[in-house]
């Protein structure tokens, strides 16, 4: 992952999503599909504050995506994180949320129960990691498939948005 003060190739930003902390737009890098992640200046803060909360936020994302990359734990690609305007720049991951794939698969309990198992043993793998996501949900957890057909060793489950992650978890956090 490089910090980014050039110019930085983003094209067709097309927004996919606004939280209370960052909007996510598809966008292409360089030609690539990509990701822009933004995070959200609060008017209600200090400017000064502001400025070192949103900093310190990217910066512990981007190195909780980083770790859990090194554990083995699949998360998007980093491209780069730029700090000048609050945002990280990632691989695009085409695939549908845990929670979707659960409704759209409920009539196959065995590969719900599969990927549910896989689910499992990555959390117990980033808790071991000393990782803490901030805000695992089922929408913060993408189901890819790698060929189309559904079957549970052809299908990635990658963990997204470490917004609200840490690397220095409390007993409470864990």
């Amino acid at each position: 992952m490089a910090e980014n003060t050039e110019n930085d190739d983003i094209t067709e930003e097309i927004l996919m999503y606004q939280g209370a902390e960052a909007k996510v737009f598809s966008c292409k890098h360089k030609g690539k599909e990509a990701v822009v992640k933004v995070r959200l200046t609060k008017s209600y803060r200090i400017p000064e504050l502001d400025v070192k909360i949103n900093k310190q936020r990217l910066l512990q994302e981007s190195r909780c995506m980083e770790k859990c990359s090194k554990k083995g734990i699949i998360v998007p690609d980093l491209i780069f994180v730029d700090l000048m305007k609050n945002r990280l720049v990632m691989e695009k991951i085409n695939g549908i949320t845990l929670k979707e794939f659960i409704y759209r698969h409920s009539n196959i309990p065995i590969l719900c129960n599969s990927v549910a198992e896989r689910v499992g043993a990555i959390l117990g793998k980033l808790h071991d990691s000393e990782i803490v996501h901030g805000d695992l949900t089922s929408s913060n957890i993408l189901i890819r498939d790698k060929v189309g057909n559904n079957v549970p060793s052809d299908l990635d489950i990658v963990l997204i948005d470490f917004g609200l992650g840490s690397l220095k978890p409390s007993v409470e956090d864990k």
